[in-house]
Order: structure tokens, then sequence, then C-alpha cells
């Protein structure tokens, strides 16, 4: 049986990358921008109904605990959405 020495490793420094920047073009943002809008008025109001109808409908302490967590994913989504479109916006500059 040998024996075998193990070399620790020095570790080994992290260095982020440089992502590039998105490029969109003006009929894209156009486009997609109002869009993103009503898609996230809409997420709003679908989500809140869902979840009115969990949140009182089904009752219980069940209910009431999917229809919160449909509420935070509905505001997860608008929020996302949101993101999407300023970043489509910020890059019109």
């Amino acid at each position: 049986m040998t024996n075998q020495s193990t070399r620790v490793e020095p570790p080994v420094a992290y260095e982020p990358r440089q992502l590039e920047p998105f490029e969109f073009r003006e009929e894209t943002i156009a486009k997609w921008s109002p869009l993103l809008v009503k898609l996230t008025w809409a997420a709003i109001i679908i989500g809140a109904i869902v979840g009115m109808i969990f949140f009182w409908g089904v009752g219980d302490v069940f209910g009431q605990d999917v229809g919160t967590l449909v509420w935070v994913l509905t505001m997860g989504l608008a929020t996302a959405l949101m993101f999407l479109r300023q970043l489509m916006l910020a890059e019109r500059e």
C-alpha cells in the first residue's frame, strides 16, 4: 500500500464575467413595451381574483395559505414583467 501525499491547491480567485449589453431594436421596444404593461395588469387582476377565490372561497387555513401564495407569486410575476420593460427602455438611450 503506497502512502500518497495530498497536496492542497491554493484557492483560485473568482473573476466575474462581464456581460454584454442587450441590443434591442426600436421596433422591438415599441412593440413589447406597451404589451408588457398590459400583461402586467392582466397578471395582477387575474392573480388577485384567483387569490381571493382561494383565500375566501376555500376558507380554512389551507385556502388562506394558497391564496396568499397566489398573491405573492402574482406580485413576483408583475415585478419581473416590469423589470423586463425597464431593461428594454434603458437600452433605448
